[in-house]
């Protein structure tokens, strides 16, 4: 029954995401950023950490040095970069058993889970010029420690520097930006991205 679920909620963000334009979930204004300031932090403490994290990202996406890296290196930086970010499972963040947030109610509101990761590094990766056909956000299952492990429904989001190449993953329980074939511990189901749907081969 998760499995059903997990497909339904998939099958309408595949469709609804191509409504989201990159442009629009990948900036942000010096002005939101102290609206979302005031608004969510509670002490002096707190507002720091989100005029930071936003001010971070801000930076990122508007560096035209960052815009001149190699895909690569685009990969690493915003891997890097979202997790500073803690994971937060949705019950606790949203007081809610699912909730797929935008980019910057990720960054604002002190963390998300894996689904919330691959959203903001796939529309921080489009808002500096990645390709989103080289873009492609992965409903796995993740076994740890192996088959007869633990196993869970897990998001990554995968860059596929040719259609057929084996995909690079980013994760957020491996923060290491790796070839699809190093992680075993990973078994895609579907993958998509604003042009459509795939199952996995």
């Amino acid at each position: 029954m998760r499995l059903f679920l997990w497909q339904l909620t998939i099958l309408f963000f595949a469709a609804s995401i191509a409504a989201w334009p990159a442009a629009d979930l990948a900036t942000i204004t010096d002005q939101e950023i102290e609206r979302l300031v005031e608004s969510l932090g509670t002490n002096a403490t707190e507002r720091g950490t989100i005029r930071k994290r936003l001010t971070g990202w801000k930076e990122l996406l508007a560096s035209q040095k960052n815009r001149s890296l190699g895909d690569v290196e685009k990969l690493k930086l915003v891997n890097d970069f979202m997790h500073e970010t803690p994971f937060y499972c949705d019950p606790v963040m949203w007081c809610m058993e699912d909730y797929w947030a935008k980019p910057v109610e990720l960054l604002a509101n002190d963390g998300g889970d894996c689904e919330d990761f691959a959203i903001a590094k796939y529309f921080t990766l489009r808002g500096l010029g990645v390709p989103d056909a080289k873009l492609r956000i992965v409903y796995a299952v993740y076994q740890k420690g192996g088959p007869g492990g633990f196993t869970g429904a897990h998001m990554v989001l995968a860059y596929y520097q040719t259609p057929d190449a084996d995909p690079l993953i980013l994760d957020n329980i491996n923060h290491s930006v790796l070839p699809g074939s190093n992680r075993p511990d990973l078994i895609p189901i579907f993958s998509f991205n604003s042009a459509g749907l795939w199952s996995a081969k």
